[in-house]
């Protein structure tokens, strides 16, 4: 499928994590979106989902980061949500305030995301 016109991907290593970063143009740029795949937390990527990411950033104008969290089996719970607060305490760390973070995910994504928050 292809990418909506527009948009940017930037591949981006937090910890020990693959991450992309993608830019629509004129995104805000206070505003970041973290948004977590999903996968029923034993499949799934940022890449497989890569399209999906990059159309919802491109409507709401906002710069997402989208990563590869550790997948069960091999990790069980609670390393994906691990995973989340590392990549979360890295947009702080990055200088984004916490009131304009926005996560958001699909299935075990949003399962994440409430979590998280």
């Amino acid at each position: 499928m292809k990418m909506p016109k527009n948009v940017a991907v930037k591949k981006q290593n937090i910890d020990t994590f693959e991450a992309e970063r993608i830019i629509p143009e004129q995104a805000v740029e206070s505003k970041i979106l973290l948004y977590i795949h999903d996968g029923g937390f034993i499949s799934g990527s940022s890449q497989i989902h890569r399209m999906h990411f990059a159309k919802f950033a491109l409507g709401c104008k906002l710069k997402s980061i989208v990563f590869n969290f550790r997948l069960a089996p091999e990790h069980p719970c609670p390393a994906a949500l691990h995973d989340c607060v590392v990549v979360y305490n890295w947009l702080l760390e990055e200088g984004y305030d916490s009131h304009y973070i926005i996560a958001g995910g699909e299935s075990a994504g949003s399962t994440l995301t409430l979590f998280c928050y």
